[in-house]
């Protein structure tokens, strides 16, 4: 049976869409936030999830999680709009003194090392068809790794240097086909929406046709790539051909989607009526410590707190995290009228930052705020936080060199 409210989300995101696509804007976090949603929401476009007893079945969407999606789509375009109005006139960007070909340089030695040390302590495990294995073999040297090739990828845009662009790029391939996608697309979506920007005030729809379409491919090679990465492991190619050809190919895709994952947490807590204390948001302290689980720190995500009641007949592995579903189970609508606001006021502050900075700053901006914008549907507020704080403090750790290599190469006598 059809849910009323679909027809009204099909409407709010083609109104939204044909804004953010046909109005002559810069390209922002509030863009790329509301394509997020449009991705993250797919089974609002559909009517269902998975069920919570098998993953397979489709479990038709509860209004609440219609009305959790029109809450943010709507709040996005209209944040977007304001945004557009209150600030017509952009700020000139900030100079910078730390040289984006040092930190490029420095970021693609760091990548490697990474790599190299992520090798060698993970060893065969990192090869392996199952995806538990391999999480269970890495550690902070692939966290190094993944990172320090995002920033690669992310200096070469901005200094316009094609050869770190294509080391970075190639280390991301990489961990893709070990099984990890979080570096690909943060990499390519922080590229682009700099791309974009920097190009000024313009309509999608006309002048960048080639991009949208080259987006719209790599989000399904992405969807697809989930069905096929083991088999490419393997070296399984007949496997390949035979998932990629497979008449279900389609549904099976959806179903076993991140977006459908996700959702379905959001749509089981409202049907169950499922709440968290709000006390688990206080472990997110101990992440103003560096290290602060290797020093004993207890901190427990939402994801902690959900599986097991609600998905522990089905769910063999982790699943993702939901904030959305995190902030309904702490405080109902209250707490989606909380969290809702901050998100588009993180998108206001990002978009100002992305048009007031420049050179290596730059690069923390897009990397901080695309995680933000996108990556923000699949965490909770205790993994958001991780992020954030990785990609700051290893952004530090490419730029504080440089800028040390920079003095003393200044304070030379002539």
């Amino acid at each position: 049976m059809e849910q009323p409210l679909q027809f009204v989300f099909i409407a709010a995101a083609a109104t939204g869409s044909a804004y953010f696509l046909s109005r002559r804007r810069r390209f922002d976090f509030f863009a790329l936030g509301f394509a997020s949603s449009l991705v993250y929401f797919l089974p609002g476009f559909f009517g269902f999830v998975r069920s919570s007893s098998n993953f397979l079945v489709p479990e038709p969407l509860q209004t609440g999680t219609y009305l959790v999606f029109l809450a943010v789509l709507v709040a996005t375009v209209t944040g977007a709009i304001v945004f557009d109005q209150v600030f017509q006139e952009r700020p000139a960007p900030a100079r910078t003194s730390v040289s984006l070909r040092l930190t490029a340089e420095i970021a693609v030695m760091v990548a490697f090392l990474g790599l190299l040390a992520t090798l060698a302590t993970s060893g065969a495990e990192l090869f392996s068809p199952r995806k538990s294995d391999v999480i269970d073999s890495v550690g902070r040297w692939h966290i190094l790794f993944r990172f320090a090739a995002i920033y690669a990828v992310i200096f070469a845009v901005l200094r316009k240097d094609v050869l770190p662009g294509i080391v970075g790029g190639a280390f991301l391939l990489f961990d893709l086909f070990i099984g990890f996608r979080l570096g690909v697309v943060i990499g390519l979506l922080s590229a682009a929406t700099l791309l974009l920007n920097r190009r000024g005030a313009q309509v999608l729809l006309q002048s960048q046709k080639r991009m949208l379409a080259a987006g719209i491919v790599a989000v399904a090679a992405i969807f697809l790539y989930k069905r096929v990465y083991i088999a490419v492991k393997l070296g399984l190619w007949d496997t390949v051909i035979a998932r990629l050809t497979s008449p279900d190919l389609s549904f099976v895709a959806l179903m076993s989607s991140e977006p459908f994952g996700t959702q379905t947490i959001l749509n089981e807590v409202i049907r169950t009526g499922f709440t968290v204390d709000a006390g688990h948001l206080k472990t997110t302290a101990a992440l103003l410590v560096p290290f602060s689980n290797m020093l004993g720190a207890e901190i427990q995500s939402f994801n902690d707190i959900f599986q097991q009641e609600l998905f522990g007949g089905v769910a063999r592995g982790g699943l993702a995290n939901n904030i959305w579903a995190q902030m309904f189970a702490i405080g109902g609508w209250f707490g989606i009228a909380i969290i809702v606001p901050v998100y588009v006021g993180l998108l206001a502050i990002g978009s100002w930052l992305l048009s007031s900075s420049r050179g290596a700053t730059l690069a923390l901006i897009a990397v901080v705020f695309t995680f933000i914008a996108f990556y923000i549907h699949r965490n909770d507020v205790l993994y958001t936080l991780v992020l954030l704080r990785r990609s700051l403090f290893l952004w530090v750790v490419f730029v504080l060199p440089a800028m040390v290599l920079i003095d003393m190469r200044r304070r030379e006598p002539v």
